[in-house]
């Protein structure tokens, strides 16, 4: 700021805990269920699979033949798949 001294802090060093990985593990590990909020990364990679094939299992499109009596050829009209994102299974609340 124009007009001020200058001041300087010196900010603690941080050392090392003499913490062993399964300690750090078990540690995060507890963080992690405590916070109730985050999973795995084998149970978020798992949900993700199950979620990108579900998606792509309703991207397929529906072919719907219309005919008529008169014997004429109609067309094929392509309609995706919808569902209502409210009442999808699986989801939580």
């Amino acid at each position: 700021m124009p007009g001020q001294n200058v001041q300087l802090i010196k900010v603690a060093t941080l050392r090392e805990l003499p913490v062993t990985d399964s300690q750090a593990e078990e540690f995060r590990q507890r963080c992690i269920e405590t916070a109730g909020c985050y999973k795995t990364p084998q149970q978020a990679e798992a949900e993700l699979s199950a979620l990108e094939t579900k998606l792509l299992a309703e991207a397929r499109p529906t072919i719907v033949v219309n005919s008529d009596e008169s014997g004429k050829r109609s067309p094929i009209e392509m309609k995706p798949v919808q569902k209502n994102i409210w009442n999808r299974s699986g989801a939580k609340a």
